[in-house]
Formats: C-alpha cells, structure tokens, sequence
C-alpha cells in the first residue's frame, strides 16, 4: 500500500530483462580476417596464376545467439575486375584489393576491405613476352616491318635474278 515493494520489483524486472538479453545476444563474428573469401585471377605471375583475397579486419556485430551466420550475404568486389581490368603481378601480401559487403535482408551490416594473403611475384620471361608482343602489334611499328620485309624479298629477288643472267651470259662467251 505504501509503493515499497513495486519500486523495489522495477529492478527486478530490469535484471531480469538483462539476463535474457546477456542469455540469448552476443558480439559474434561474421566474418572473420582469416577467412579466405576467393580466388582472383592474376596475369604474368611468376609461378601462379591467382592470389587469395581475404579481409583486413573482421566484422563483429551483436546478433542473437541463435540467428544462422549463413544467412547473411558476403558481396566481394575486386577493384581491377569491376573495372573492367585484369589483375597484373607483382601483388604484395596486404595489398588492398577491392572490398567486401555482408549484406542481411537487403541492409549492409558491414565492410572491410580485401587484401592480398600472399605475394605473387612478377615473372620477367611473361612480362617481356607481353610487351614484346604489344609493340610488335602497333601499326608504328608493323608497317615499317612489312615495308622492310617486302625490300628484302625485292632485293633478293634481283639479286638472285642477276646471278642467273651473269651466269647464263658467262657460259655463252
């Protein structure tokens, strides 16, 4: 009748109230630093041809003890791929290569960005293939090529047809 007992059952009900939440709510990872999210194609490595990508850090939200970690959606995004690129050696271990995205029910929860997990070293004989290649196939440089190819060729063929009219020439004297 005083009211000293209901102020005193507010804390109980506030106790209990954090129990059920200390019970059944807990920061859990939903990804993790180690994990290794994907493989990405890499060019011109030296001895492989991808690299593994995982987080920079992970994500840690507070979820219910019993919501499925599976449900929620890992978006990776490579940089070089989302514009269009391919991805070159040398890739030093910790270098930043795109991001990735949880996403639960349409709302992201978090982001970190990817980085490399191992160094991909640059394999010189590809590289200079490559640009080898690249050089040969510029119009600066295929004319001239042709052109010279086309002289030579002439400049055979003249030659080879003057020895053939000397040599004819010598026998009849």
């Amino acid at each position: 009748a005083d009211g000293i007992i209901d102020r005193y059952c507010n804390f109980t009900d506030s106790a209990t109230l954090f129990d059920w939440g200390f019970d059944n709510w807990s920061y859990r990872e939903v990804i993790r630093s180690t994990d290794i999210i994907t493989e990405v194609p890499v060019t011109m490595g030296d001895g492989t041809d991808t690299v593994a990508v995982r987080p920079s850090s992970s994500i840690v939200r507070l979820l219910p003890n019993d919501e499925d970690l599976a449900s929620y959606q890992k978006i990776p995004t490579i940089y070089a791929q989302a514009d269009g690129r391919e991805l070159e050696a040398p890739i030093s271990a910790g270098q930043v290569l795109g991001e990735i995205s949880v996403v639960k029910d349409g709302r992201t929860v978090g982001s970190s960005s990817l980085v490399a997990s191992t160094d991909v070293n640059l394999s010189r004989v590809l590289y200079m293939r490559t640009e080898i290649s690249n050089t040969l196939h510029r119009p600066i440089v295929k004319w001239p090529f042709w052109l010279l190819m086309l002289g030579t060729f002439f400049y055979i063929f003249v030659v080879v047809r003057y020895r053939n009219r000397r040599r004819a020439y010598l026998k009849r004297v």
